[in-house]
């Protein structure tokens, strides 16, 4: 949630970034622009909209992350 800071956090970032929901440089820290990307990423996927990280939208976050890199790397 807003103003956590960690490497949970991070992976997010990274995460969302690749998926193309987060546009700055990755810090570590959640902040306003965190919170829109994830947002975002909730309407998109039909997810109720909380603006927040629980433990299965991380989990859901980072599995498409892997999906997409596993689909990257097969192009």
């Amino acid at each position: 949630k807003s103003g956590d800071v960690g490497s949970d956090v991070l992976k997010v970032q990274k995460a969302l970034k690749n998926l193309g929901y987060y546009h700055d440089w990755p810090s570590g820290k959640f902040r306003d622009n965190l919170k829109k990307s994830v947002i975002k990423f909730q309407k998109d996927n039909n997810i109720k909209v909380t603006g927040t990280v629980n433990k299965s939208l991380y989990n859901l976050i980072l599995k498409k992350y892997e999906e997409k890199l596993g689909k990257d790397q097969n192009q």
